[in-house]
């Protein structure tokens, strides 16, 4: 009986870290899931952030927006990350491990099996093909997705492309401070 207690203990602790990533929602190829979570938090400000979650400067972009979302709590602000296959090596399995880096209650996971965020704002925001990803994209209240995307209020580019204003973490935050209070 004492050799199972190590096996239970490791299937238990193997267990508890996929359920801790449950909260990442597969997006249908049409991703109504989100477009539908985005008009209902219309009353709110939100922040959609296209991303990868094996890009180091991504990752980097994430745990600041952690920061940033703990020293403003009361922030009402909605984030809506969409993960996706971007690079070669990305999965579901490793967002779920990465989705540590930003846990606050006003984000939503989402992934993106069919780049359906990529393909949507490469013509929203026309970037170039295989560009429109590590991007923030910023939309005040009151604004609906119809038939594609609202025209965004701001939005920062994280990879050096020069298509859009290029983030920093100062500028994230000064512009969000401007809109969530």
């Amino acid at each position: 009986m004492k050799k199972w207690i190590p096996v239970f203990i490791i299937i238990l602790v193997g267990t508890a870290g996929i359920l801790a990533g449950s909260d990442l929602q597969k997006l249908s190829f049409t991703a109504s899931e989100f477009t539908d979570a985005f008009n209902e938090s219309a009353d709110t400000h939100r922040l959609v952030m296209v991303t990868s979650p094996t890009c180091p400067h991504c990752v980097k972009a994430i745990a600041e927006l952690q920061e940033i979302l703990e020293k403003h709590p009361d922030g009402k602000l909605k984030v809506m990350l969409l993960w996706g296959p971007l690079m070669r090596t990305d999965t579901s399995s490793i967002t779920r491990r990465v989705m540590q880096y930003i846990r606050d209650k006003r984000v939503d996971h989402y992934w993106d099996l069919w780049r359906w965020g990529y393909r949507t704002y490469t013509e929203n925001l026309r970037i170039p093909e295989f560009e429109a990803w590590d991007l923030f994209i910023f939309y005040e209240a009151g604004k609906k997705w119809e038939e594609g995307p609202p025209d965004p209020t701001f939005w920062m580019e994280n990879r050096i492309v020069e298509y859009g204003p290029p983030y920093s973490r100062e500028a994230m935050e000064a512009e969000l401070l401007k809109w969530i209070y």
